[in-house]
């Protein structure tokens, strides 16, 4: 997979020829907006990428908005995605914002994540996603 770095804000990398992730720190915490189906073509590819633009970053909070990553979404998708993240995000702030569609009844990855210890937060809305990034990105006072 050859990565190719825009030099523009916010980031873009591209993953794959239709697909891409965009780095967004605008908003006081860092959000990561996935386009294409690389998430669920490539996802341990896909997640491993996520990791990098984090450490690079040095977050421990982000909000991955996945609402252009387009159908379908099979069960199995789901539940790998939601291992994939369970093996590689431990100890760290996650949330998802998705469509409707994408959340599904059941939200089997985040059930996935959560029984392996990860617990991800996931939103339909923007607005209430952002609050959530916000709210985690602010520092803690001690005590």
């Amino acid at each position: 997979m050859e990565l190719a770095i825009i030099p523009s804000y916010p980031i873009l990398r591209r993953m794959a020829e239709v697909d891409s992730l965009q780095v967004d720190t605008s908003r006081g915490g860092l959000i990561i907006r996935l386009h294409g189906r690389g998430l669920i073509e490539r996802k341990q590819q896909t997640i491993q990428e996520i990791m990098e633009v984090m450490k690079e970053h040095r977050a421990t909070t982000v909000l991955i908005d996945l609402r252009e990553v387009p159908p379908p979404y099979v069960f199995m998708d789901r539940y790998k995605i939601g291992e994939l993240v369970a093996r590689h995000f431990a100890g760290l702030s996650i949330a998802a914002l998705v469509n409707a569609a994408q959340a599904g009844e059941q939200k089997i990855g985040t059930l996935v994540a959560a029984n392996r210890g990860v617990p991800v937060q996931l939103f339909t809305e923007a607005a209430r996603a952002e609050r959530w990034l916000n709210q985690q990105a602010r520092p803690k006072p001690v005590a």
